[in-house]
């Protein structure tokens, strides 16, 4: 999530980067449809960064429920499914001092966990624990006129105990590569329209031999301040759409026909901000099509304050 920091006669603008929040799927790795990238996070003014000099904490919290596993088509495929997840996830980001032909530098650590509950064909787990640690060393930001543009690389590192004769785990372990490029247009002090865009590269699950294929993902959003008189309250609407452009293999061969997850969530969020620097988000996202995956609903609830 990316907040703006408002002055009484404009807009100036900080924001976060991201987080290594996910939803876990029923086995907590990436060979049930799940993506390291945690999807619809970016919803909120992505393409901007703090203020230079600025360190930033961000809080994220994921609750999702998903009350069926779904094929290719888009059918039914585990009787008695439904995943419950609590999803947390802390964030500091740094923007350095001075720029470089108009480009500003950014840097941030996301550490990240959950609780995931798993119902199927009878049985039941429940376990929380650590996820991941998601480190950005450098992100690019620069801005044209109102247009503002974000550019940078960033690795996962699987933290926590995982289990491949768990029915739940929390942590997906494997490492990832995941680039991003986020644009922001301020259209007016009361209206901005977002996008960011991601590529997600998996490694291969060391215990079970799995590698899911790379994925990329849209996160979007159009916010809107209906009160002339609090334009501090904003209200919009956002979503995700993912799709996987590679095959899952495991130990070298094609999973299957490719199990290439496809998923498609739209939704409501309301934002408002306290002052320049601390504001506090709501957020739901219906995932209305989805493919070789999770199918169910997410609700956010996000916070930023200075250090």
């Amino acid at each position: 999530m990316r907040f703006k920091l408002f002055t009484t006669a404009s807009a100036a603008f900080w924001a976060s980067a991201l987080l290594g929040l996910s939803a876990a799927s029923s086995v907590g790795a990436a060979e049930n449809g799940s993506t390291l990238w945690p999807l619809g996070v970016q919803t909120i003014a992505p393409a901007l960064v703090p203020l230079p000099g600025g360190t930033q904490y961000y809080n994220y919290t994921l609750f999702y429920r998903a009350p069926q596993t779904v094929d290719t088509n888009g059918h039914s495929t585990v009787p008695g499914f439904r995943l419950d997840v609590v999803a947390e996830a802390a964030r500091v980001v740094h923007t350095w001092q001075g720029s470089l032909y108009g480009i500003t530098f950014s840097s941030g650590a996301v550490l990240a966990g959950n609780y995931v509950n798993v119902n199927a064909a009878g049985a039941n787990q429940h376990v929380w624990g650590l996820n991941y640690a998601y480190l950005t060393p450098l992100y690019a930001s620069w801005n044209v006129g109102n247009v503002f543009f974000l550019f940078g690389p960033s690795v996962y590192v699987p933290l926590g105990h995982f289990s491949a004769q768990n029915l739940a785990n929390s942590t997906y372990n494997v490492y990832g590569y995941n680039q991003e490029f986020a644009v922001t247009w301020l259209a007016s002090p009361r209206l901005e329209i977002s996008a960011a865009a991601n590529l997600t590269f998996n490694g291969a699950n060391p215990d079970t031999g799995y590698k899911a294929g790379a994925i990329t993902d849209v996160d979007f959003n159009i916010d809107y301040a209906p009160f002339e008189k609090m334009p501090n309250l904003q209200f919009g609407v956002n979503g995700y759409y993912a799709q996987q452009i590679q095959n899952d293999s495991q130990n070298g061969a094609t999973v299957g026909t490719g199990n290439r997850l496809r998923k498609l969530a739209i939704g409501p969020q309301i934002v408002y901000y306290f002052n320049r620097t601390t504001a506090v988000a709501l957020k739901w996202q219906n995932e209305v099509v989805a493919r070789n995956t999770t199918k169910g609903n997410r609700i956010w609830v996000e916070f930023t304050t200075p250090l």
